[in-house]
C-alpha cells in the first residue's frame, strides 16, 4: 500500500507543480470514515476523464512511463479495495477505498 500511495502522491505533486505561474498549487491527502483515503491536487486535471488512466503505459507526461497509476491500481485491487478518481480543470481527487479488516482473523490465517 505504501507504493500505491507514493505513486498517487508523486502524480499529484507533479500535477500541482505544473500549473500556471502565479496560481496556487496544492496537494491534499485526507482520511475519510469507512476506510477511505483521498489525494487531491490543483493541477490542470485529466484531459480525457473517460480514458483508462489505470492502463499500463498510459501517460500524459513527456517523461513518464505510464506505470505509476497502473501499479497503484493493481496494489489497491489486490487488497480488495477500489481506486477511483474525479477530475475537472484545477481539481483532481483520487479515492482509495479499502474493506475493513478483522485483525483477529488476519492473525489466525496461515
Amino acid at each position: 500500500m505504501t507504493q500505491a500511495l507514493v505513486n498517487i502522491l508523486r502524480n499529484a505533486i507533479e500535477a500541482a507543480s505544473d500549473v500556471t505561474p502565479g496560481s496556487t498549487s496544492m496537494v491534499v491527502m485526507r482520511g475519510r470514515e469507512g476506510h477511505e483515503l483521498e489525494v487531491g491536487d490543483t493541477g490542470h486535471g485529466i484531459p480525457r476523464p473517460h480514458t483508462s488512466i489505470f492502463d499500463p503505459f498510459f501517460t500524459t507526461k513527456a517523461r513518464g512511463t505510464g506505470l505509476g497509476l497502473s501499479v497503484a491500481h493493481r496494489i489497491v485491487t489486490d487488497h480488495d479495495g477500489t481506486l477511483s478518481f474525479s477530475s475537472s480543470p484545477g481539481r483532481t481527487v483520487f479515492t482509495i477505498k479499502l474493506p475493513a479488516s478483522n485483525r483477529k482473523a488476519s492473525r489466525e490465517s496461515p
